[in-house]
């Protein structure tokens, strides 16, 4: 099966959508001017220059005018991302996650499906690095509880070196399957690349921190001679009531590919049948 029926309150139920609409198809096709001397620059280079800004600031470029917003959606990862997961780009901008370019953005999505810190399936996006993650590490893993820079600051790092840490601008609103309530928006920095410093504060402070940075995120899985196909993953239905994350666990997910291997390993029928009977993954037309 596909979707749980647990609300985890992530970024997912964040409603991004009215937070962050796209600008998309609203503009006339007919640029009265141009970006200067960018236009100039064969076509492969301004690709290129494009997909090494962050998405904040490629973003910003959109609002020059009708030609940049025309280069910009041009662009085939922008397309990929805008048609099939736009909820991830609208997280992007409105967490002001400027620590990486559109390009690594991009890397993650149909490069490696796997989890940053394991071998399983990352079906979701750690918004402060780019980087994949599961449901087990981001609930789980000291590395995915953001910090703050009061914390940073008191463990001994300078303001300026604070500054220098991947990090987003949290959003107001309800996170964790408890719904706690996040009234301000909070700077996050990424825990790993700051020090281990703040191993031995209460779990239920920082559980929250969790959620915050972390959206669901599709797999576009390679197809010989077709468009890649959108896969966002599936649970399994064998696994359903089971509660080892070290074998079977209800909440991981896996890939069209992963879960045909786990049916094996487990050789249950019920689960091959299901397997069988998953729909088709959607085909991206490009």
């Amino acid at each position: 099966y596909r979707t749980c029926s647990i609300a985890d309150h992530t970024l997912d139920d964040a409603n991004l959508e009215t937070r962050c609409p796209l600008d998309d198809g609203q503009y006339g096709n007919n640029p009265r001017y141009t970006i200067g001397t960018l236009d100039e620059l064969p076509s492969e280079i301004i690709i290129n220059v494009l997909l090494r800004l962050d998405v904040p600031t490629l973003t910003l470029l959109r609002r020059v005018n009708r030609r940049a917003m025309a280069i910009v959606s041009s662009l085939y990862p922008y397309r990929m991302i805008r048609q099939y997961c736009p909820d991830v780009l609208r997280a992007v901008i409105s967490l002001n996650a400027s620590s990486y370019d559109y390009q690594t953005l991009w890397d993650a999505l149909p490069v490696c499906s796997k989890c940053d810190g394991c071998d399983l399936f990352g079906s979701y996006l750690y918004i402060v690095t780019g980087k994949r993650v599961c449901y087990l590490c981001f609930t789980s893993g000291w590395k995915y509880i953001p910090t703050m820079p009061p914390m940073a600051w008191d463990a001994g790092l300078s303001q300026d070196a604070v500054g220098e840490l991947p990090s987003v601008l949290s959003l107001p609103g309800l996170y964790t399957q408890s719904r706690d309530q996040s009234f301000n928006r909070i700077v996050l920095i990424d825990r790993q690349a700051a020090v281990d410093y703040d191993v031995l504060l209460g779990q239920q402070r920082l559980q929250a921190r969790r959620f915050m940075a972390v959206i669901s995120a599709p797999f576009f899985r390679s197809c010989a001679g077709q468009p890649p196909a959108v896969d966002w993953g599936v649970f399994c239905g064998t696994c359903r009531d089971k509660m080892d994350p070290d074998d079977m666990y209800f909440r991981i997910k896996y890939t069209m590919d992963q879960v045909a291997h786990h049916a094996q390993q487990h050789e249950g029928s019920k689960t091959k049948d299901q397997v069988s009977q998953l729909p088709e993954l959607d085909q991206a037309s490009f």
